[in-house]
């Protein structure tokens, strides 16, 4: 089963995993904690694996410190204290802010990010360049793999010149117009694309990726990027706190994380959603792929994302801009339409990287950019607990428990 898959369980199955009585079932279910997906031609319904574990683990979290620290682990219960970013059922919160209002309301990507990494939300002043050197050499790699550039990313970061820690706004800015430059050599221009005196992230964003600097396109990469910069302690970035906590530069920090964005639980969702989508071009293909699959109590790609429950508000957003700007692409149509028809038929909402997809075929980008720019959207989140580790000042060491095999 793939990662990105809803495994599916029988009502038998869920309950023989959890030890209670289907009346018990169904109480979770009707409180949200456990989601069910309805059987096509048919009265049953299966039940998220994903979800029954969880309840599962909290029960055991409750008679013991070690099932406790599993949960934790696992993302049911809180790990570390963060004052960045606090994920509620109205999507992330940066530092006390919505993250869909400040994209609602305009606010700029310089804006956010000098909020993840100063603490406050203000239009940034002009500020001197910053004095650090950054590599910028990219090798071609396989053709068809899109986890190519992201080792590339590593590399050059792992070799560019030590900086031990951001200084201020201004080193981490240039951080950020790195990484969006490096975007350049998976481009037309195939090479690393500088940021501009005053140019904006989203301006410097379109050019590395050969869009037309319309107010549309900055529109619609300034609200991905606000949307997607931050989300609490992802993988990736557990990754940056955990070499930070270390005391390693920046620069290795962010090519840890990066690693990570190259797993098949991460990359790989991507990977599955666009062999999905080929092997099933058009609307009637994706509904009768679709249905076959959750008869069979399979799971589809791109849906059951752990920390929602119900809807990624964060996908919802960047899916109504789509409806609103874009609908009339046909490159988009059957997509959108599928997304709908799953949400209307059998209650499912999909992962941030399904709306990332139909993003890029709205503004014509290849699937190797896709998840290339949701990297670069996440890089400034990933200073930002950089930084707070850096200050907290705790090495991460944790214990395992010895089992017997």
């Amino acid at each position: 089963m793939s990662a990105s898959s809803l495994r599916l369980l029988t009502a038998e199955e869920a309950l023989r995993l959890l030890s209670i009585r289907r009346q018990t079932l169904y109480a979770y279910v009707s409180k949200g904690w456990i989601r069910s997906v309805a059987v096509p031609n048919s009265r049953e319904h299966r039940y998220l694996y994903d979800d029954c574990q969880r309840v599962h683990q909290r029960a055991l979290a409750r008679a013991g410190h070690r099932a406790a620290a599993s949960a934790a682990l696992s993302g049911d219960t809180p790990l570390i204290s963060s004052a960045i970013t606090e994920l509620r059922p109205s999507g992330p919160w940066y530092r006390g802010y919505s993250a869909l209002e400040l994209a609602a309301a305009g606010i700029s990507f310089e804006a956010v990010c000098h909020l993840l990494w100063q603490g406050e939300l203000a239009e940034p002043v002009a500020c001197p360049p910053a004095t650090l050197t950054l590599q910028t050499a990219y090798h071609p790699g396989p053709n068809g793999d899109s986890r190519h550039w992201h080792r590339q990313f590593a590399s050059c970061l792992l070799t560019s010149d030590t900086l031990e820690k951001p200084t201020g706004y201004a080193d981490c800015l240039a951080l950020q117009q790195h990484a969006i430059g490096y975007l350049g050599h998976l481009g037309p221009a195939r090479r690393f694309i500088p940021a501009q005196p005053r140019q904006p992230c989203v301006a410097h964003l379109a050019a590395a990726l050969g869009l037309a600097d319309t107010p549309l396109v900055r529109q619609s990469l300034g609200l991905f990027l606000i949307l997607f910069c931050e989300h609490e302690l992802s993988p990736s970035t557990f990754a940056v706190r955990t070499a930070a906590s270390t005391g390693t530069a920046v620069t290795a920090a962010l090519a840890s994380a990066l690693a990570v964005t190259t797993g098949h639980a991460l990359h790989g969702i991507y990977i599955e959603l666009q062999d999905w989508l080929a092997r099933h071009p058009g609307l009637p293909a994706l509904q009768a792929a679709a249905h076959a699959s959750l008869e069979a109590g399979r799971g589809l790609p791109g849906y059951n994302h752990p920390v929602y429950h119900d809807q990624d508000v964060r996908t919802t957003a960047l899916l109504e801009h789509l409806r609103t700007h874009y609908a009339h692409l046909p490159a988009l149509q059957p997509l959108l339409a599928y997304i709908d028809w799953l949400a209307a038929e059998h209650g499912l909402h999909p992962r941030h990287e399904l709306a990332c997809l139909a993003l890029g075929r709205a503004l014509g980008l290849p699937l190797e950019q896709v998840p290339a720019v949701f990297v670069v959207a996440r890089q400034a989140g990933w200073i930002a607990h950089y930084l707070e580790q850096c200050e907290q000042g705790q090495l991460f060491r944790p214990r395992a428990y010895l089992t017997p095999g």
